[in-house]
């Protein structure tokens, strides 16, 4: 009879099983370290001293690098003039083209080398370029690479004192001991208009009663500038275009409007907290050297001065 018997199995116990504060105790946890190990930030504070000529900022985005229709001699123009004059730069997104099999294998057909190339090259940007990054924004096309969990901008910037700005992010400019806050976003949901290019970012400031001084945003590949007053402010609205100038993915999705580069240089007077801005690189560049001109020979007639007085 002892044979028929079933066998005598022992599976383990179960866990005892957790209260709900001790789950939501140890979500918090996960999320404390996960934060602490968060490489984009809310907000960076960058302090300037001008010594004299005012501080100037060529903000860029859309570049699309890889794509075949970008127009690359337009973007080497801009970086040689970043290179050669005292401006600095932020990147509002869209780096590289980086289309994939998964997101929109179609647009993929227009760049002329993959991904891997194209953030190569990016990675090549921002090391010849790290004194002149402020800060950095990522755009819906370099958050494609997100779907398989990479961060690209880990890599882009491991090693690199360039900060991570999250959408939305807020760069504080602390220009002689006077405070310019400019907000960047790469897009601005559902407050776009095709007829007025600055409506989404004027929207935003008066629905959020953020009292940045600037906002600046990109992603439509339509540029526009505008200064108004919102509130008692003066405000200075950017909207960034591209240097993707032939986009035929594009215009197969509607968009009917000619894409264009559009990068003004805006120039920050600290001391009657004033913001200018310049459309055209050849006007800046020479307003630019006008500028350094004026500095040199007033402070060889101040020198000048000062020897007659000894």
């Amino acid at each position: 009879m002892e044979r028929n018997r079933p066998p005598i199995v022992e599976k383990p116990k179960p866990s005892p099983s957790t209260s709900l504060f001790e789950q939501l105790s140890t979500l918090h946890q996960l999320a404390e370290a996960s934060r602490q190990k968060e490489l984009w930030r809310d907000e960076v504070e960058i302090k300037v001293q001008t010594r004299g000529l005012p501080f100037m900022l060529l903000p860029l985005s859309d570049l699309h690098i890889g794509a075949s229709g970008v127009g690359y001699q337009a973007l080497q123009r801009h970086l040689t003039f970043l290179k050669e004059n005292p401006v600095y730069t932020i990147l509002v997104g869209d780096l590289a083209d980086n289309f994939s099999p998964i997101k929109h294998p179609q647009a993929m057909k227009e760049d002329v080398v993959s991904p891997t190339d194209q953030w190569t090259v990016a990675r090549s940007f921002f090391r010849e370029y790290e004194d002149k990054i402020l800060a950095v924004v990522a755009g819906n096309h370099d958050e494609f690479s997100n779907t398989a969990g990479i961060d690209i901008y880990r890599w882009l910037s491991e090693d690199l004192n360039i900060p991570l700005l999250k959408g939305g992010g807020l760069l504080r400019l602390n220009i002689d001991d006077k405070e310019f806050k400019v907000r960047l976003w790469h897009r601005i949901a559902r407050l776009n208009s095709q007829f007025n290019y600055t409506h989404a970012g004027k929207q935003a400031l008066r629905l959020t009663g953020d009292d940045s001084d600037v906002i600046i945003t990109g992603d439509k590949h339509l540029g526009g500038i505008e200064q108004t007053y919102i509130g008692d402010k003066k405000r200075t609205i950017v909207q960034l275009g591209t240097f993707k100038v032939e986009d035929s993915f594009g215009r197969s999705r509607g968009f009917v409007q000619r894409p264009r580069p559009f990068y003004p240089v805006l120039m920050f007077f600290p001391h009657t907290h004033n913001i200018e801005a310049v459309e055209n690189l050849d006007q800046a560049e020479e307003l630019i050297k006008g500028m350094i001109k004026y500095y040199k020979q007033k402070s060889v007639a101040l020198l000048g001065y000062d020897k007659k007085r000894k």
